[in-house]
């Protein structure tokens, strides 16, 4: 199977790319069947070059182009965004999993309470108590609960425990029978 993807090139810390087709097994700095142009990103205007004749017929012979190269044609208008189809970004799925454990639920935005105009007269009415101390809908902030991670819990109910252990350990003191602290006691 072929791939349109980047292979690195230049010098260290100024990477510029070139696109290139190339049997999918093959190592990335291995042999490749064509290069179809080159990428520099860190130059000042971001140079693309690709070469459409080229990609779009290595693409009609089974070339498939990665993620980023798709993405780089899509930017010079060689592909179309709906002919692309997008996987997931893994990394964004997992932080955005950890967010939702973390936070409970995702906050959607709120839309501030407006009056319509004309609906209902308004007159000049006198505030009671509990509407003066009413805050609108902007302020109103939900409270979340964190919950705890199942280690901490765990390590938390470990050391009370051993205080609770270090609490009846004080409580319980050996109680001495001896006769001679008992007699000092009662002189006293």
């Amino acid at each position: 199977m072929l791939v349109i993807r980047l292979r690195r090139t230049g010098k260290k810390k100024k990477p510029s790319f070139r696109v290139i087709v190339a049997e999918k097994t093959m190592p990335i700095y291995g042999r490749f069947v064509d290069i179809l142009g080159n990428v520099n990103l860190q130059a000042d205007p971001k140079q693309i070059n690709i070469n459409k004749e080229k990609a779009l017929e290595w693409m009609k012979k089974g070339a498939k182009p990665s993620q980023t190269v798709s993405r780089l044609m899509i930017r010079e208008g060689i592909l179309k965004e709906e002919d692309v189809l997008r996987k997931p970004d893994k990394k964004r799925l997992k932080k955005k999993e950890a967010k939702l454990e973390k936070g409970g639920q995702e906050k959607a935005p709120e839309a501030p309470a407006q009056k319509v105009a004309g609906t209902q007269e308004e007159k000049p009415e006198k505030k009671s108590e509990e509407q003066s101390e009413e805050k609108p809908a902007e302020e109103v902030k939900p409270e979340i609960k964190e919950e705890k991670p199942a280690e901490e819990d765990k390590k938390e109910k470990v050391a009370d425990k051993e205080e609770l252990t270090r609490k009846e350990s004080w409580q319980e003191e050996p109680k001495l029978e001896n006769t001679e602290d008992k007699t000092a006691e009662e002189q006293k």
